[in-house]
């Protein structure tokens, strides 16, 4: 297995970990869905039921084919950790706040990784990396583990071109 692989692994590991740590904390789970809350205010208004009835927190059970993550599982955590916290800091789901946010989860994962391991170059690329494509390019990537891994191939600047590319082209 190549360290990218292992390293997709590892950090699928870690996030089911962060997720499952952060369920026990907040006093509820999370359900994979489709009609999940999609916008800043419906996250926050399911996390304040969830932290008042211990209902489970929804989550969107889509696009979790082509991730960084190992198991679709693994998206699916990554996702109740990352909406928690934009509940529970009030950051929104603006570009800077996405950066912000990002930021702070990059620090959590630092208790599993060390600062320029692969594992984090990844999460990086995951969440940094998409807001800047998004920023600058609009929408979102298409495929999440070919931009991720072009990233890691190419740098940021030239994936976020051929991703552009690759999502006109409908690929």
């Amino acid at each position: 297995m190549d360290l990218f692989e292992q390293a997709r692994q590892n950090l699928t590991a870690a996030v089911l970990a962060i997720a499952g740590e952060v369920a026990v904390a907040s006093g509820f789970g999370f359900t994979a869905v489709e009609d999940a809350p999609s916008t800043f205010e419906a996250v926050v208004e399911a996390h304040a039921q969830s932290v008042a009835t211990g209902a489970v927190f929804p989550i969107w059970n889509g696009a979790s084919d082509d991730c960084v993550y190992t198991l679709a599982e693994g998206n699916f955590a990554f996702r109740f950790w990352h909406d928690v916290r934009h509940a529970e800091y009030g950051l929104t789901f603006s570009a800077d706040d996405e950066l912000l946010l990002a930021t702070h989860q990059l620090a959590e994962l630092q208790r599993f990784f060390a600062p320029g391991s692969k594992e984090l170059e990844l999460f990086y690329f995951d969440t940094i990396g998409q807001t800047r494509y998004g920023s600058e390019v609009g929408g979102f990537v298409g495929n999440q583990l070919r931009f991720v891994r072009n990233c890691c191939d190419h740098g940021l600047i030239e994936a976020i071109a051929w991703e552009a590319s690759f999502v006109r082209q409908g690929l």
